[in-house]
């Protein structure tokens, strides 16, 4: 059970459990955390664990709580994992939590147009695909609120892939990995899926703006993988803020150490800021 951190303790609302859809009769969860006086942005926090694991409780206590003590509401979501379904399901579930924080945005004090989206690994590669693909079609699912718009007004992304086709570190997809669990088999197989779920295939002017953040030794995820989607959005006029960490996929010193640990709040602080200023 998530409980504040002493810093924040006093200045914060706990909203858990709220169902904000339903993925085949199985209700799809949130947990609210907003600040005392909610009158501004919100933002959805999605989590990392290559799409196969992890869950929303994950990040509660630093990420989310450091959004909020500086006034910005946060979502934090459960999505469908790999193992229960596969792509699209999981940006189906992201754009019924975006539907529905914008839906009920009101019955919290939070504008429903300054909405933001953000999130590590696999979390950072859900939150700019559906940062790039608002109301499309093919990704928005029915997990409910079907007539409201999933666009978001910005999208902060930490050591997240934006190009399935491209291999590269774990981005294995032509033989086991937790890329061809996410699409159900290899790039011969689901090439289409992988394109759907690439972010760099939705790159267009009108895009939200972006905070792109990657370590340069990241051993998951290329960092070539964040250098093209900046590339990409600069090339047609999307505000991009880039940051580059001396540091692999956890942005630690070392390959093998764990989250949360030596810079487990530095995303959340890049994005907060980054949130307050576009938001």
């Amino acid at each position: 059970m998530f409980e504040p951190t002493t810093n924040h303790s006093q200045q914060l609302r706990f909203v858990p459990g709220i169902v904000y859809g339903e993925a085949g009769g199985t209700p799809l969860l949130l947990d609210l955390l907003l600040p005392a006086s909610a009158t501004g942005p919100a933002t959805i926090w999605l989590h990392g664990g290559g799409w196969s694991g992890g869950s929303r409780i994950e990040g509660l206590s630093y990420w989310c709580a450091h959004l909020a003590a500086q006034g910005i509401a946060t979502a934090a979501v459960d999505y469908r994992l790999s193992g229960d379904a596969v792509f699209p399901a999981q940006i189906h579930d992201v754009k019924a939590a975006i539907r529905w924080l914008r839906a009920h945005a009101p019955d919290f004090g939070l504008d429903p147009d300054r909405i933001g989206i953000w999130g590590h690994s696999a979390g950072g590669h859900l939150a700019a695909l559906a940062g790039l693909t608002s109301d499309h079609p093919e990704l928005e699912g029915d997990g409910g609120n079907g007539e409201v718009s999933s666009r978001v007004a910005a999208v902060a992304m930490a050591s997240a892939p934006s190009d399935f086709l491209a291999p590269g570190g774990e981005m294995i997809h032509d033989r086991p990995s937790r890329v061809t669990q996410l699409f159900g088999g290899t790039v011969t197989e689901q090439e289409t899926a992988m394109r759907q779920a690439s972010p760099l295939t939705y790159v267009r002017h009108d895009a939200p703006p972006f905070l792109i953040a990657h370590g340069t030794l990241d051993e998951t995820v290329p960092y070539e993988q964040a250098t093209r989607l900046r590339d990409a959005l600069k090339a047609v006029d999307v505000p991009v803020e880039f940051i580059t960490i001396d540091g692999y996929h956890n942005w630690n010193p070392k390959p093998d150490s764990t989250w949360p640990n030596v810079r487990y709040l530095e995303f959340a602080d890049l994005a907060a800021q980054f949130f307050l200023r576009v938001l």
